[in-house]
């Protein structure tokens, strides 16, 4: 277990069996639970966020590319189970670009604003806005615009902004010198050493996504569009491709990679929960609860 600050990294296998899984989300949990408590502060609440497809009410993942193994299992249930937090304590879910969306208004790069965007790259696409403090979904706690699968091309847009989108560009532009590269990452690198194939695979991404994002932030008048995910970190080499394709957005006044692209979801998750228990409070007091020392795990 490797602690940094305040943080604790503890590796979980996405293709490993259930047991496994859920002991290592457990680990995690009971370890930031006994870290609250030394620091003499009271757990309100469990904040986790997760990829989907996952229904954020009931607590189920539906994801069959990564975690198949917990497909359909009651992860609340479990979690309480396994970590001896009784029923009262809440548990709550939220995507991860909700998440990352979340940290960056409210400790990151678009603090400042009230209509934002933000746009997380890495093996797959994800989309989340917030209007005036309020994130939009889709009734059931998953992104507002599907934007991963909109059509483009010959496929579907998270075909080109992705991981294997920029390996696959890559590999099509220089094929015979492109053998051994298998991870965006390494596109990455080469880009930034001026590899001019690489950097017209990041531009291809930058220009496919602004193209595919235009209209949609116009429509929300959106005035922040923040990135996150491993693939953001070369957005100083796909960023000018991206925001060419933005002139015509008005309202837009900031577009940047996120400020904590690593914690960012974190905080997120963590604001959630707090959030949560605020409104549980008005909801039976009538005013919120304005108590300190609080934290959550």
């Amino acid at each position: 277990m490797k602690v940094v600050g305040g943080v604790q990294k503890i590796p979980v296998n996405s293709n490993a069996k259930c047991d496994e899984i859920l002991k290592s989300f457990a680990r995690a949990i009971c370890t930031l639970k006994e870290m609250t408590l030394e620091k003499g502060c009271e757990v309100i609440g469990i904040g986790i966020s997760i990829p989907g497809p996952f229904d954020f009410i009931t607590g189920k993942s539906y994801m069959l590319h990564k975690f198949k193994e917990i497909y359909d299992i009651d992860l609340r249930r479990e979690i309480k189970n396994r970590t001896g937090f009784f029923d009262i304590t809440p548990i709550e879910f939220i995507h991860d670009v909700h998440a990352f969306l979340l940290g960056e208004c409210h400790a990151g790069a678009a603090r400042q604003y009230e209509r934002v965007a933000a746009v997380t790259i890495g093996t797959g696409l994800g989309f989340g806005c917030s209007i005036n403090g309020k994130i939009l979904d889709n009734g059931k706690g998953g992104p507002f615009i599907s934007l991963y699968q909109r059509p483009y091309k010959n496929g579907i847009l998270e075909d080109i902004v992705s991981a294997r989108g920029i390996v696959k560009a890559y590999t099509s532009l220089m094929p015979k010198n492109a053998e051994g590269i298998t991870s965006a990452r390494e596109v990455g690198i080469l880009a930034d050493q001026g590899d001019a194939y690489a950097i017209k695979a990041y531009e291809n991404m930058g220009t496919a996504l602004g193209t595919n994002l235009n209209e949609i932030l116009t429509e929300l008048e959106i005035e922040c569009l923040v990135l996150g995910g491993q693939i953001s970190r070369s957005f100083n080499i796909f960023g000018k491709a991206l925001m060419r394709e933005l002139t015509g957005v008005t309202t837009l006044k900031k577009v940047c990679m996120g400020e904590n692209i690593d914690t960012s979801a974190l905080f997120g998750a963590a604001y959630n929960i707090i959030r949560s228990s605020q409104k549980g409070r008005e909801n039976s007091s009538g005013t919120p609860d304005s108590r300190s020392g609080k934290t959550s795990s």
